[in-house]
């Protein structure tokens, strides 16, 4: 089964439009760090995310990871020590990286990690028919509202598209 690794933001983005519940039922393992579960935890979310119980995966760091880690992020002083360690088990597990932060991206595609993002994620859950294509227009939009450094193109592009499928 395909691994998807998010980071912070898509778990945030995904529990902001009310949606992270649905994310577990994509036909993906889905995964994140320890290091990100901490960056998550210091918000709000904390008390959402521990209803998700064992659907998200949480790879814990070893000792020696942590050091590999370490040695990845004084390579990419632009990522967070939460995005490397992403990175670094993407690489280790083989698994697709989801995430919003460009930085983050543009390190992943070096690495010839693949990448996805949150737009990518709706799409997927209106073709496993997750949601219907009025569920993902109305929540791409309050995604909009709540983050505005989302590519406006591309959303107009995705929003055309569902809206085509439907004729």
């Amino acid at each position: 089964m395909q691994i998807l690794l998010h980071d912070a933001n898509i778990i945030i983005d995904l529990l902001s439009i009310d949606l992270l519940d649905i994310l577990f039922k994509l036909p993906y393992q889905i995964c994140t760090t320890d290091f990100v579960m901490r960056e998550v935890y210091k918000g709000n979310e904390k008390k959402h995310l521990a209803a998700y119980g064992k659907a998200l995966n949480i790879l814990t760091s070893t000792p020696l990871q942590v050091q590999n880690i370490s040695i990845l992020q004084n390579n990419h002083l632009s990522l967070s020590f939460a995005d490397c360690s992403v990175l670094y088990h993407a690489q280790q597990k083989k698994a697709t990286i989801v995430s919003g932060d460009k930085a983050l991206r543009k390190t992943a595609e070096q690495y010839k990690v693949p990448v996805r993002g949150i737009l990518w994620i709706l799409d997927e859950l209106l073709k496993q028919k997750l949601i219907n294509r009025e569920t993902a227009i109305t929540k791409l939009r309050l995604l909009c509202k709540i983050n505005s450094r989302l590519p406006r193109s591309e959303i107009e592009t995705l929003i055309k598209k569902w809206g085509k499928e439907g004729l």
